[in-house]
């Protein structure tokens, strides 16, 4: 199974940070979408033929963004990368193994952390009681 990873940007600052998160990805079988927004800029580090950068039509909502990078999509699994988020290295793996072993699977969900800068945990925005 192929994932297809996509990531709509208006804001490209973090977007070398996805970057090494998604080509230090286990599973080598991915594409990245990268759907860039209004005055936004980006190429990756190092050219890799799974990476496509391209200019959004869309204005105006993010969930139109995200529609417009998933009709780019070719993969089998489509995995949301917001544009100041990154990837565990086995995420892919893990995903593919997950849809993999559970065919009627649809949707698959993971958990999150919340980190500053400095790498330190941040629970500002959300409840660490509610997972």
């Amino acid at each position: 199974m192929k994932a297809t990873i996509f990531t709509p940007s208006h804001a490209p600052d973090y977007l070398d940070d996805c970057y090494r998160s998604v080509v230090a990805q286990t599973c080598p079988d991915w594409e990245w979408i990268v759907l860039l927004n209004g005055d936004a800029r980006w190429d990756p580090p190092e050219p890799d033929p799974r990476i496509r950068v391209v200019r959004g039509d869309t204005t105006g909502s993010v969930g139109a963004s995200k529609r417009e990078a998933c009709a780019l999509a070719t993969g089998d699994i489509l995995v949301e990368l917001d544009h100041d988020d990154m990837l565990a290295a086995t995420c892919l793996a893990e995903l593919v193994s997950t849809f993999e072993s559970d065919p009627d699977a649809v949707l698959v969900y993971s958990d999150f952390a919340q980190i500053d800068g400095d790498g330190s945990a941040n629970h500002d925005r959300f409840n660490p009681a509610m997972g």
